[in-house]
């Protein structure tokens, strides 16, 4: 099952932009913070929200064109401490996650939210496995 995720993960990190250091890993992270964080996507919104970031997150989730985000815009919004868990997580060091989340975010985000709306429970998991579907 792990190997199934891994190629869906890989294909993802291709057809969503990703380069190297945006690793299959760091994907499955992404997803399993997006279970951790009460809220899931929507928390990560409101981080970005509260970093000053909120026009650059609008565009991931609106009609247009995604603004990009820096790696070290992603260092301060999520901080040392959740950087390094997701590195400890996806098997990188903290520079190669913020530079594969920087690369992967705008990317996933704009794809979860393909109406504007935020999805949470049951409604992400098939936002996220309806992504993974149409990458096999």
């Amino acid at each position: 099952m792990k190997n199934l995720f891994n190629q869906v993960a890989g294909k993802m990190v291709s057809s969503l932009g990703g380069h190297g250091s945006a690793s299959p890993g760091l994907l499955q992270a992404l997803v399993g913070m997006f279970g951790r964080e009460q809220g899931g996507p929507a928390a990560i919104v409101k981080l970005f929200q509260d970093h000053g970031l909120g026009e650059t997150v609008k565009s991931w989730t609106g009609s247009g064109p995604n603004q990009p985000v820096s790696a070290d815009q992603v260092r301060q919004v999520f901080g040392e401490a959740r950087v390094k868990t997701l590195g400890e997580e996806a098997g990188l060091a903290p520079d190669e996650v913020t530079t594969g989340l920087a690369s992967l975010l705008p990317n996933v985000m704009d794809s979860l939210t393909p109406d504007g709306t935020m999805p949470e429970g049951g409604a992400l998991k098939k936002r996220l496995s309806a992504l993974a579907g149409k990458l096999l």
